[in-house]
Parts: C-alpha cells; structure tokens; sequence
C-alpha cells in the first residue's frame, strides 16, 4: 500500500471525476468501471496463463477474485485520493494480479489442511 501511495503523490494532479458527477449513480458508474476493469485484468490473465481446458469454475473464480481485488484496492484509497481515473487503472492491475495472491494462499489453506486432516 506504501507503493501504492508514493505513485499516487508523484502524480502533480490526479485526473478525477468532477464533483458533481459524485451523486449516487456517479459512484455506481465509477465502481462499475472498477468492477470491469478489474474482471477485464484477471480473464486475461487466465487466458495468458491456463494451458488446460477452461471450464465455467475456472471462470467464475478469475472473475470473482479480479472483482475482489479491484472492489478492495478501490474502496481503500477512494476517501483518501477520490475518484482518480489512476486508481480505475489500479484496480485493473490488481485484478491482473489477484490470481497470483489466491493460488499462493489456496495453496497454503491446503497444505494447513493437509497437515491437521491428513490421512494416515
């Protein structure tokens, strides 16, 4: 999140929504964009990746870990910096790489499991 922060202060000025545009169906365009952006950046990843056959699991778990992570990095920071068109593009890039931090902690979960629950 320190990263996150230095890049957003380097930028002198932030191209953000105007005010106005911040009434209810404003902030429902701006966390739709996210939304999309963010599922856009983890089905490419799954294309650019997964060699195997791809089943509607396998979608559907892109899809809700990209939407996750942008949903997250995006209500985190939109207090703080508003409605940047830079976090938009943020939160693409964590859905990119929200598959990434899923098979490393579902891969952790299994072996605790395995661990605990193992058979003998």
């Amino acid at each position: 999140m320190n990263i996150l922060h230095q890049i957003i202060a380097a930028a002198k000025s932030l191209a953000t929504l105007p005010a106005s545009d911040f009434t209810i169906s404003g902030y429902i365009k701006y966390f739709a964009a996210i939304i999309a952006i963010s599922s856009l950046g983890s089905v490419a990843k799954m294309l650019g990746d997964h060699t195997e056959k791809v089943t509607k699991r396998v979608v559907v778990t892109y899809l809700i870990t990209g939407t996750t992570a942008g949903l997250i990095l995006s209500l985190l920071t939109i207090d703080k910096y508003g409605g940047s068109f830079l976090l938009v593009g943020i939160s693409g890039v964590a859905g990119f790489g929200s598959v990434q931090i899923l098979s490393v902690l579902s891969y952790g979960f299994q072996s605790v499991i395995k661990k605990f629950f193992g058979t003998k």
